[in-house]
């Protein structure tokens, strides 16, 4: 592919630091290697997968106090950064070995018009994301396509699959909670209050699982209609944050979320998607 402005960032969660690799004049295309290992021609091997036809350098440098990870006591890696990024950028995130991303999430950040759309705003998403994956090192990246001048915050949450490594080349996606919650191994999901009772221990005696299952299952369909209300998701999304961090939902829902979710994550397809959408909603 092409493009001529790259940034990878090289996550290291023992050490919670990123590192950057930046090149503003690339001179040749890029890919992502899906299926071979890194071979001793490999000009830029400290990011393979990402490849390079020619000797391409990049000038290296530590991210900024804008870029967050953190190593939770489960494993998990939390990650969170902020971007402002003009036009034609390719920006990489890429994981340490084993590592999946599963949740994302797109922070919330004030919109300043621009373009000619209705209302003098842009009606043209700023870019497009997916996610690759090389099953032979086993290493996964979060890829950003900038189209046009954007700012905006992100977060995710990957976790460790050494066992289970995702077999196929790319996931790609249209929203966040698609991202989080559109695994084809997992639909179609009726979520039911018995799915939640199962984890009684969670709430209160005084919640009402029937609702909370069915906001659920309505995020569930949402997420499978693609000319969905934005303003339904949100509204959704925030009825169930009400319900999970009030005194009538889950105990200490913001403290122990993840930890919830990761509870669920050993279970079958129903209770997967209970934690991813636990973990989306606590970021």
């Amino acid at each position: 592919m092409l493009t001529n402005k790259v940034v990878i960032q090289k996550i290291n969660a023992d050490t919670g630091t990123v590192r950057l690799y930046q090149n503003f004049d690339l001179r040749s295309p890029w890919s992502f290697e899906f299926e071979r290992g890194i071979i001793t021609t490999d000009s830029n091997p400290e990011i393979f997968p990402f490849s390079f036809e020619a000797a391409e350098r990049f000038h290296t440098a530590n991210a900024g106090g804008e870029t967050k990870v953190f190593k939770s006591s489960e494993g998990n890696i939390l990650f969170s950064d902020d971007y402002a990024i003009p036009a034609g950028f390719l920006v990489g995130i890429l994981f340490p070995q084993n590592y999946v991303p599963e949740v994302f999430k797109f922070k919330d950040k004030p919109f300043i018009p621009t373009g000619v759309g209705l209302a003098g705003t842009s009606i043209q998403p700023p870019g497009h994301f997916d996610v690759y994956y090389n099953q032979k090192e086993r290493l996964a990246a979060i890829v950003f396509m900038i189209t046009s001048n954007t700012y905006f915050g992100f977060k995710c949450i990957a976790r460790s699959h050494i066992n289970d490594f995702p077999s196929q080349d790319r996931f790609p996606f249209y929203s966040d909670l698609f991202a989080s919650l559109g695994f084809t191994e997992t639909h179609p999901i009726q979520i039911s209050v018995a799915d939640l009772g199962s984890y009684k221990q969670y709430f209160l005696p005084s919640t009402d699982l029937s609702q909370i299952a069915e906001l659920m299952n309505r995020l569930l369909a949402i997420n499978e209609t693609r000319g969905a209300s934005i303003t339904e998701k949100e509204s959704i999304i925030k009825r169930l944050k009400e319900f999970l961090s009030t005194g009538a939902s889950i105990v200490a829902f913001t403290d122990s979320a993840v930890t919830i979710a990761d509870s669920y994550v050993q279970g079958g397809a129903v209770a997967k998607i209970i934690a991813r959408l636990l973990s989306y909603l606590s970021l």
